[in-house]
């Protein structure tokens, strides 16, 4: 497969680039000259405000608390470097390697616009980075979402050699020495040049777009664990019928209506040529309903992150136009924190559904089957312990994606006052939505069982029929107790990574 190049211009950055690119170190990133020339620019305006001793945050003057102090010349030859020591703090698990790649790739793209002030010498020591695949070791618990400021000064610390590394063998040592071993000398950082490598909301923004990925591919997922549910004790088809649909106004319910009809298309439940009862449970009723609400979530979710993955989240900014230094609040990412929070809200109501779904296919009164989807004898329980398994992830999934806490901050004597955690709520969403995945394998793995104990596994659509083949080519049908860990794993972990074949989650 030919190889991708992509390079960052400050406004062509998106989620499956940003996770492409992150995931994947072999994947060339350019340095953009025209950016490099805007960089240029813009350090002229910043030389000129140390040059007249302009009043300009963090160039000039103190930081946080100490914003009306001025600093001598002397105090601004070492201040980038001190703003980096004494604000690389984070604590913690270390942040996943592709995660803070990815942040190392939005940092770098937003760069590109000039706006940030950095010295040419930043954008191009991340981008030797990542070509040599030297990833900073940032703890996990440093980010208020007012920029993500003590994961990126943490980073920074990396960047001038006296921080931690991954390299690129996944040793972990002295940044130091690994910038030597592959023969990149540590960046010397000029006026601003600390602050603009502590103070962003690169951090943020790249764990949302993963957070992201994988809700969206779990929704797919969902759509085709639920059509198999429909087609297997599915009984009136009414509820997803265009016409029927069409009364609704909601855009994303409509789509996803017709997404289950495409997964559904040839099969008797879609045809209508079963008898059934006058119509079914609410968690199969309203899937259209549920789901619905779920794309339109990632919908929004994906135009925002979009937009903020090329946002200049510096203070203060560069207008170039006007040539000043001013002070900015765009690393303050509300807008990115509503959206995950919407998106939260939505797979975490996907996910009670999925649930009860769950419920109504181990249950012979609804299904007509053996309860518990095997032959009732007095001692066998079947696969009724699954459904503690559901129970038990959901639990923990409503736990990560529970809201996130916002109060007034009481930061650099009450001058930072406000905060967001958005990190901390994007972080909670892919470790919601990664857990997930097994509580679709479990609808799966149930779906197909029924599906095969009505006989209606001959007589489903194409879609439904690829999906219970994916299914029984890992996990045989089950006539017997025996452990279903692996089965439920396997399963978990073939969607995660899309070799389940039959769920096609392509186009975001």
């Amino acid at each position: 497969m030919k190889r991708t190049e992509f390079t960052p211009d400050g406004s062509n950055l998106g989620i499956v680039r940003l996770v492409r690119h992150a995931s994947d170190p072999g994947l060339p990133i350019g340095l953009s000259r025209a950016g490099i020339e805007r960089m240029v620019a813009a350090r002229t305006i910043i030389d000129h405000a140390i040059t007249h001793s302009l009043p300009v945050y963090g160039l000039t003057t103190g930081l946080g608390s100490q914003v009306d102090k001025r600093l001598s010349p002397e105090e601004q030859i070492d201040f980038s470097r001190t703003t980096i020591r004494g604000r690389a703090h984070a604590v913690g698990s270390p942040i996943a390697r592709k995660i803070v790649r990815g942040a190392m790739i939005v940092r770098l793209n937003t760069l590109m616009s000039g706006a940030s002030g950095a010295s040419p010498g930043v954008a191009e020591m991340l981008h030797k980075c990542l070509e040599a695949d030297l990833i900073p070791v940032v703890g996990s618990v440093g980010s208020i979402g007012a920029s993500d400021l003590c994961l990126g000064a943490t980073m920074g610390l990396a960047l001038i050699g006296e921080g931690e590394m991954w390299g690129p063998d996944g040793e972990r040592m002295d940044a130091g020495t690994l910038l030597h071993k592959a023969g990149l000398s540590p960046l010397i950082p000029g006026p601003k040049d600390g602050l603009v490598l502590a103070s962003h909301a690169g951090f943020g923004a790249s764990m949302a777009a993963f957070g992201f990925l994988s809700a969206y591919r779990l929704y797919h997922c969902m759509q085709g664990c639920a059509a198999v549910t429909l087609e297997a004790i599915g009984n009136n088809p009414s509820m997803i019928e265009l016409p029927i649909m069409a009364l609704s106004q909601h855009r994303d319910q409509r789509e996803t209506a017709v997404q289950l009809r495409e997964l559904l298309e040839g099969g008797q439940f879609i045809g209508g040529s079963r008898p059934g009862k006058v119509q079914d449970p609410l968690s199969i009723r309203n899937v259209a309903q549920v789901h619905g609400s779920l794309q339109m979530a990632l919908r929004e979710s994906r135009e925002t992150i979009n937009a903020e993955l090329n946002t200049v989240t510096d203070n203060p900014v560069v207008d170039i136009g006007n040539r000043r230094a001013v002070s900015s609040g765009g690393f303050f990412s509300s807008q990115l924190l509503l959206s995950m929070e919407t998106l939260s809200r939505a797979l975490d109501l996907a996910l009670v559904v999925q649930v009860s779904r769950i419920s109504k296919l181990l249950s012979g009164r609804f299904t007509g089957l053996p309860s518990n989807l095997v032959d009732s004898q007095p001692n066998r329980s079947g696969l009724s312990p699954l459904l503690k398994i559901a129970e038990s992830l959901l639990a923990r999934c409503h736990r990560q994606l529970a809201p996130s806490g916002i109060w007034p901050s009481v930061g650099a004597d009450g001058t930072e006052d406000i905060l967001s955690n958005v990190f901390e709520r994007a972080e909670s969403l892919k470790k919601g939505a990664d857990m997930a995945y097994s509580l679709s394998a479990v609808e799966l793995l149930l779906a197909v069982q029924a599906l095969e104990l009505a006989d209606r596994d001959d007589t489903a659509g194409l879609h439904v029929r690829e999906l219970r083949d994916s299914v029984r080519s890992v996990v045989g049908r089950i006539g017997h107790e025996r452990s279903m860990t692996r089965d439920v794993e396997t399963l978990a972990r073939m969607m995660a990574d899309g070799t389940l074949s039959g769920m096609d989650s392509q186009g975001c």
